[in-house]
């Protein structure tokens, strides 16, 4: 097993609120992008301070309980496996509730932070080190940890499509 300290870098993408929360704590396991990736694998995810009332109002009207005074915004809030891409003509039941658009970045093995770790975010997919990957690695469980370190470089970052 890795330690939490020999990991140098970790794959973020910074995800829009109320999306991001909805991920970590509300069973959302797509995230809808216009762009399609390779990569596989293990990722942080990040609240962007995108700020989009809209956004809000179509969690209210799809059932979907949030408190936007307790969203966070700017931070890492939790991790996913990104297990496949897939496109309208790959929707199934268990894509529908949250896919959009032209490409689903379909999502498991989902884990929250209990304490989200502030960090400024970037387009696409980003890398997470030094302090803040290690804040953030420090609140995993043994088993989580062993599942997110251990291939999170697998697919370098210059090599993501």
């Amino acid at each position: 097993m890795r330690r939490k300290n020999s990991i140098k870098s970790m794959r973020v993408l910074s995800i829009a609120q109320p999306w991001a929360s909805c991920i970590v704590s509300k069973g959302k396991n797509v995230e809808n992008r216009s762009w399609s990736t390779k990569f596989r694998g293990y990722f942080a995810i990040h609240a962007s301070q995108s700020k989009d009332p809209d956004r809000l109002e179509y969690c209210y009207e799809s059932h979907i309980r949030l408190n936007p005074e307790q969203l966070p915004f700017g931070a890492i809030v939790g991790f996913a496996e990104l297990v496949e891409v897939i496109t309208k003509k790959d929707v199934t039941r268990k894509t529908e509730k949250w896919f959009q658009g032209e490409h689903g970045l379909v999502l498991a093995n989902i884990i929250r932070l209990k304490n989200p770790i502030s960090a400024k975010g970037s387009l696409g997919f980003w890398k997470l080190k030094g302090r803040k990957l290690r804040k953030c690695l420090e609140q995993l469980s043994a088993t989580n940890l062993r599942k997110v370190v251990a291939k999170p470089l697998e697919h370098p970052l210059k090599k993501a499509a």
